[in-house]
């Protein structure tokens, strides 16, 4: 009884099995079970032929390898941190080029305006002096025939001048005999800077203007003296020559003079 009982329990436990899963599914079930335990008897049967000292020597190559692998990756880590420390190096000097490149650039630039400002300058500077000798032509000529000719009345006929840039006398021509003015006596030199005066005053003025001679004609001789209260006469006909002297005597061939002392004038 209790046997009959434990069937048909089993049989009731059945059909609520059979109705939860066909046969079919439960066959194919165990198909594919046996086909996996096919599969996992086959593989340990695999794993069972191989040398585990062979796997343990293959593990230990492949950490090897593994090991390498990193160390590689480090030293190629390094070399990148390296170069783009290098690369970053390497934009500031092309910043620096580049810098220097625009500061060279202006540089350029600058020595073009300077240079063009010196070219305008050089031109203006060979102007200034084209006009300056053609003026000096114009001036040098008529003051050395005005010269001369109040100079024949000192130093005779036939002397003549050379002057330099400034129509300063430079030599004086006498008789065919050039001497510079530096080797005149001081006589000579004294009278040429009366001369020069009186020449001058005449070119400035054609009625001639203020004459103003201080003490002069202290070296000058007896003779030349004579010769200087001429020029100072014939000079004085035209113009106003105001001569201021210690030694009156000295003009005292002048004719036509006129003394004041300094005490007169001062009361």
């Amino acid at each position: 009884d209790t046997a009959r009982g434990e069937v048909e329990r089993a049989r009731a436990k059945l059909e609520t099995a059979r109705e939860a899963t066909a046969d079919t599914d439960v066959r194919a079930s165990v198909l594919q079970a046996e086909g996996v335990l096919e599969k996992r008897t086959a593989e340990l049967a695999q794993m069972q032929e191989v040398d585990l000292d062979t796997a343990r020597a293959l593990v230990e190559g492949a950490q090897s390898r593994m090991q390498g692998l990193e160390d590689s990756v480090r030293a190629a880590e390094l070399d990148l941190s390296e170069l783009s420390s290098h690369i970053q190096v390497q934009t500031g000097a092309a910043e620096e080029a580049a810098q220097a490149t625009a500061q060279l650039d202006n540089a350029r630039e600058a020595h073009a305006a300077i240079e063009r400002r010196a070219k305008a300058v050089r031109y203006l500077h060979e102007l200034l002096l084209k006009h300056r000798d053609a003026a000096r032509e114009r001036y040098a000529q008529p003051f050395t025939q005005q010269l001369s000719e109040f100079a024949r009345t000192v130093f005779g006929k036939g002397v003549s001048f050379e002057l330099n840039e400034e129509l300063q006398i430079q030599a004086r021509t006498r008789e065919n005999q050039t001497v510079p003015v530096e080797s005149l006596s001081g006589g000579a030199r004294e009278q040429l800077a009366i001369l020069t005066r009186f020449a001058i005053a005449k070119l400035v003025d054609a009625d001639g203007v203020p004459v103003i001679v201080d003490d002069a004609l202290g070296s000058t001789d007896v003779h030349r003296l004579q010769l200087m209260s001429t020029l100072f006469s014939s000079v004085g006909q035209y113009a106003q020559v105001l001569v201021l002297t210690c030694v009156p005597e000295r003009y005292s061939r002048v004719p036509g003079r006129k003394e004041f002392r300094f005490s007169d004038l001062r009361g």
